[in-house]
């Protein structure tokens, strides 16, 4: 995962939002901000489990709750984007070796 000191900000990525949010519920919706606010804080590898994306390096997923991830784009040292809301087995590049739990 890409380590990141201080605020950096949401830069793009607000399509995979508004259209994921068309269909998640408020407390997925709520996750999901909580965690946009811990990547943009800094704070993301404290409080959430993330996974590097090995194809793409400044890429990584973080997992907001059970099979609910994020993955995250850093463009550079302050801004970062959206690039994947859904479930780890949909997410582009997720093939990480990881066995989710049925």
């Amino acid at each position: 995962m890409v380590e990141k000191s201080g605020q950096v900000r949401l830069e793009s990525g607000l399509r995979w939002l508004e259209e994921w949010s068309d269909t998640a519920g408020q407390a997925e919706q709520n996750a999901v901000y909580q965690a946009l606010f811990a990547i943009a804080d800094g704070t993301v590898s404290y409080a959430y489990l993330t996974f590097a994306d090995v194809h793409h390096p400044g890429e990584f997923f973080v997992l907001v709750r059970d099979d609910l991830v994020i993955k995250v784009v850093f463009h550079d040292l302050d801004a970062f984007g959206i690039g994947y809301i859904g479930t780890l087995r949909n997410a582009p590049g997720h093939d990480l070796g990881i066995d989710l739990a049925e």
